[in-house]
């Protein structure tokens, strides 16, 4: 009895480090290898409510930094449900952003200090709903 009493401390420390290692190997299999945008806008017309996507762009910027936002790449427009329209940019890199999102018709659309942060996997994706107004309204 005594020999297994002096093992308990021994077998704790490596359930505590098995435990340890399940929970780091389940935060790297949710990483499946894609590369995350760090900004992806849905386009609205706000006066419809309807998705407007298919005919916008826009940019991102951080300093001299700019990225143009486009559909993600191997996406075919015309494949995705509407509210499934999204324009993607700040590929895989964290930063605090402008984003401008423009569409003929429409006025543009700004959002200042969007904030992209480092994740296990890469960045973590801020989502944003641009509801632009037609011109004349």
């Amino acid at each position: 009895m005594l020999a297994l009493a002096s093992f308990r401390p021994l077998f704790l420390g490596v359930v505590a480090i098995a435990a340890s290692a399940c929970q780091n190997s389940a935060a790297l299999e949710t990483c499946d290898g894609a590369r995350s945008y760090g900004i992806e806008v849905r386009v609205l017309n706000a006066s419809t409510g309807q998705t407007i996507a298919a005919g916008a762009g826009g940019s991102v910027s951080e300093g001299a930094f700019v990225d143009s936002l486009a559909p993600r790449p191997g996406e075919a427009w015309a494949d995705l449900r509407q509210d499934e329209l999204v324009l993607a940019g700040a590929l895989e890199r964290p930063g605090t952003y402008a984003v401008t999102i423009t569409r003929p018709g429409f006025q543009d659309w700004r959002a200042r200090d969007v904030r992209v942060v480092r994740n296990a996997c890469g960045v973590a994706t801020v989502r944003l709903t641009a509801r632009l107004s037609p011109t004349g309204s």
